[in-house]
């Protein structure tokens, strides 16, 4: 069990490391039509108002931090606990927002792939939230 912990914690660390990056790096711009092909007006609005805001940076760098932590074993834990809002938060979006099946399907897939990472810590974890 865990060489699938390592495979899964690496993959999923890396494509949130990439994902972080190119917000950092290349910010959408709203004039760039090949970029919000497939998306509403809504998203449109909405990407771009956090992205304005600087919110969009912060989501980037949170991306890339637990991204990092991730990959390594001994923090692998505490990445896997906070990514769980930041999917949710993701999924709600696509659920309410961008009404994107694709994006919708993976963060799905990536939400639970990171429950799989913390269900073998699910009895100490319930002891310590509930006590």
């Amino acid at each position: 069990m865990k060489w699938y912990h390592n495979i899964i914690s690496t993959l999923i660390g890396l494509f949130f490391l990439y994902a972080g990056a190119i917000k950092i790096t290349m910010p959408v711009q709203e004039n760039d039509p090949q970029a919000w092909q497939g998306q509403n007006e809504l998203y449109k609005t909405y990407y771009m108002l956090l992205q304005n805001t600087g919110y969009m940076g912060f989501v980037a760098v949170c991306q890339v931090i637990l991204g990092i932590l991730l990959i390594y074993t001994r923090t692998r834990l505490l990445a896997a606990i906070m990514f769980i809002p930041l999917l949710i938060n993701l999924i709600c979006t696509h659920i309410y927002i961008s009404h994107n099946m694709p994006n919708l399907v993976l963060d799905t897939v990536l939400l639970l792939l990171v429950g799989s990472l913390i269900a073998p810590h699910f009895s100490p974890l319930k002891k310590t939230i509930l006590a």
